[in-house]
């Protein structure tokens, strides 16, 4: 049966969220159809969880609630127990509007919010938000190029688009019963504390609509009831290809310590990022230096230099999805000369720009290989694509070095 449904506003937080529950054994499916009937899981006899990428963190709030709203409709009228708005753990993209959206499309009087993800160091604390111990404002994400946090509290980043009354609830303070259609904010300094919660609401059991990021949403099989090991991970592909157009300082910091452990790396220039590769035979000797590179020793980089506008702008955005598309266009052409390494995409822009031009709308989530840093099988028309996915600011320092090594030690023999 379908057991829960997660609503993420792009595709790196579908996968990091669904990979918590596919990981215990939930047959997790994500999907970017908004239209996506709940039917087909019915009668199933698999625990079944359903993950739909909304595409809405940089859109319209308005729009953004109305999509979130009529799926979480769609759903409960068609059964779905749970349902479960992922949000960003730095409180990016348009969390009030989808939040309430959540809540009125269930018709539930409450959600519960748990925003902690203390893994990563992003914690909740007298209901203001915190970056390795610094308020979000006052973090990388303060200056995000697209959704710069410009509030710290929870609650007022909430309101800025919703109405809906806001409680804040301390560390272990206990649950109080539903009076009224209200959105609670819990606080979290450590993993224990978000599993205790995740206790409380099981023995509540009343509650349908919660909300928080990947953190909480390693607790929901719990809450489930999912507890059935997986077999090992065995990879056919061999090496790995990092696409990056993040901006983000962290995975700028990433890079440069691959790039100083061995990986070789193709730097894109403005032009080829804003533009694309060229078609004919100036566009063919670009790819066949890139495809000579990977195969030195199948650790690559590809990445460019972002484009440069005004924090925020409306031209910085465009140009921003004229590069995600550029190279996604990249990748299917390098895919379809034969490269079949794993393609690791930073960034949930990129990763719609990849896998749109891969003509990929559905994905099988697999594992984690560190918090926030997902392996999932991409189902082309042509066959499937192993790709491992991240937000531009998750994971270590070390993490593409992570990675290939994870690669390596689960090739089949």
């Amino acid at each position: 049966m379908l057991r829960l449904l997660i609503l993420a506003d792009d595709f790196t937080g579908a996968l990091d969220s669904g990979v918590q529950l596919a990981q215990c054994g939930a047959h997790t499916h994500v999907t970017t159809n908004l239209d996506v009937s709940f039917d087909a899981w019915k009668d199933d006899a698999r625990e079944s969880v359903v993950v739909v990428d909304t595409e809405s963190r940089h859109i319209d709030p308005r729009r953004a609630f109305e999509i979130v709203r009529d799926i979480a409709g769609r759903a409960v009228k068609d059964g779905v127990p749970v349902i479960y708005k992922k949000t960003d753990s730095a409180l990016r993209g348009n969390i009030g509007a989808e939040l309430e959206g959540a809540l009125v499309g269930s018709g539930a009087k409450r959600l519960l919010f748990v925003p902690a993800y203390p893994k990563l160091k992003r914690l909740t604390l007298g209901g203001i938000q915190y970056i390795d111990g610094v308020p979000v404002s006052e973090s990388v994400f303060g200056r995000d190029p697209f959704d710069p946090v410009r509030e710290s509290s929870v609650a007022k980043i909430i309101g800025l688009q919703s109405t809906l009354p806001v409680v804040s609830v301390a560390e272990g303070a206990p649950i109080s019963a539903a009076e009224r259609r209200e959105i609670l904010v819990f606080d979290a300094s450590s993993d224990e504390a978000c599993a205790a919660i995740a206790k409380q609401l099981g023995e509540i059991r009343e509650t349908t609509v919660l909300a928080g990021c990947a953190g909480f949403a390693g607790h929901l099989p719990q809450l489930l009831g999912l507890r059935r090991p997986l077999p090992p991970v065995t990879l056919e592909a061999q090496g790995l290809l990092v696409v990056s157009g993040s901006l983000n300082p962290i995975t700028t910091a990433q890079l440069e310590y691959a790039r100083s452990s061995g990986f070789d790396a193709y730097r894109l220039t403005s032009s080829q990022m804003q533009e694309g590769i060229p078609a004919g035979s100036e566009g063919d000797r670009i790819l066949d230096d890139i495809a000579t590179l990977y195969g030195r020793n199948k650790r690559l980089l590809l990445y460019g230099a972002p484009p440069e506008e005004g924090v925020g702008s409306v031209a910085l955005e465009e140009k921003s999805r004229a590069v995600a598309g550029h190279l996604g266009e990249l990748v299917r052409r390098l895919y379809r000369r034969g490269l079949r390494g794993v393609f690791a995409v930073t960034g949930g822009d990129i990763l719609s720009g990849v896998l749109a031009h891969m003509e990929c709308s559905r994905m099988r989530p697999l594992c984690e290989i560190e918090s926030g840093v997902v392996l999932s099988r991409a189902i082309l028309p042509e066959g499937d694509v192993m790709i491992v996915s991240k937000s531009g600011g998750m994971g270590s320092r070390e993490v593409f070095v992570n990675v290939a090594d994870f690669i390596e030690r689960h090739r089949a023999s």
